[in-house]
């Protein structure tokens, strides 16, 4: 998706946390001017190479590690590591917060695509286009996303 310059960004994200474990999340900022329909394309072959190639190992160990920096500078507090035992105390165990680090680094090439193709599907998701509300009277329109469609699918 970088060489098309079509989005600002793109992120996924799931929760083992949440009191809706099965919830895994795709969004994209698309640039202004750009078509919906054409970024929602370029993250299904985005996922599907997911579900056929293997993930580079270089590619998996930078994301590993950014997960693990991640939840480590998350504890700069007290607070924070109060939060974090809290949570896991709520969905899981508190003990279990020692398990997270040693999980992610279990996970494999293999895994990732064994996962995508079961669960990474089209009969399993849900599409939601935001659209901004139009700028109020006065104030200059800023270019948004093209889109005949608006809502969930």
């Amino acid at each position: 998706m970088r060489d098309r310059r079509i989005v600002f960004g793109v992120d996924a994200d799931h929760s083992l946390l949440s009191k809706d474990p099965s919830l895994f999340y795709l969004a994209a900022d698309p640039l202004p001017g750009k078509d919906v329909a054409e970024i929602e394309k370029a993250l299904d072959e985005e996922v599907e190479r997911l579900q056929k190639t293997p993930v580079d190992d270089r590619e998996l160990e930078k994301t590993k590690n950014q997960m693990e920096s991640a939840f480590i500078y998350r504890q700069d507090s007290l607070f924070s590591q109060a939060m974090i035992l809290a949570r896991y105390e709520i969905t899981l165990n508190w003990r279990a917060a020692d398990d997270y680090l040693p999980s992610i680094r279990k996970v494999t090439p293999e895994d990732i695509m064994r996962v995508a193709k079961r669960y990474l599907v089209k009969d399993n998701r849900t599409v939601g286009i935001l659209v901004p509300l139009p700028p109020k009277e006065g104030k200059p329109d800023s270019p948004g996303p093209s889109t005949k469609e608006h809502g969930v699918r």
